[in-house]
Formats: structure tokens, sequence, C-alpha cells
């Protein structure tokens, strides 16, 4: 049996940015998940072998950093201020 390691999604990006990495590997029944998850970035990967053994992969990957950005509500609002 061979051991399978989660690795980084993203492995052009620096270490630097992966200050925070939470990976979980899950087993149910046939379906294998695994969900990465880190400040920049959710992977989920399902994963099912099926009885004549071919293997159907699921992957969701979710910048979570172009989803929370702040910044354009903010520059909206400044870029008409009274004098």
């Amino acid at each position: 049996m061979r051991s399978c390691n989660i690795k980084p999604p993203s492995p052009s990006s620096s270490p630097n940015h992966h200050s925070f990495a939470f990976a979980k590997k899950l087993k149910l029944g046939h379906l294998h998940l695994s969900v990465w998850l880190t400040l920049q970035e959710l992977q989920i990967s399902v994963e099912r072998k099926t009885r004549s053994n071919i293997r159907m992969f699921a992957s969701l990957s979710v910048r979570i950093g172009e989803v929370l950005k702040p910044q354009h509500i903010q520059s909206e609002g400044s870029s008409h201020k009274p004098h």
C-alpha cells in the first residue's frame, strides 16, 4: 500500500504565502475526500473507485483572496469625497 501525501495545490507560489494550512483526508466507503485549506485557497478533491477500477475524480478550487476583496468598496466611496 502506498501512502498518499497531500501537496499544496499551487506549488508555483512561494511557501511564505502558506503560513496557515489545514489538510484533511477522509474515507467514506468508496469515496476518498481530500480537503486543503490555506489563507488564500480552498481545494476539495473527491476520488471514487468503481468496481471496474475506473477512477472518477472531481476537484474544486476556490481562491479566497479573490472572493474577499473589501478594497474596491472603499475605493468607490473615496473616489468622490467632499472638499
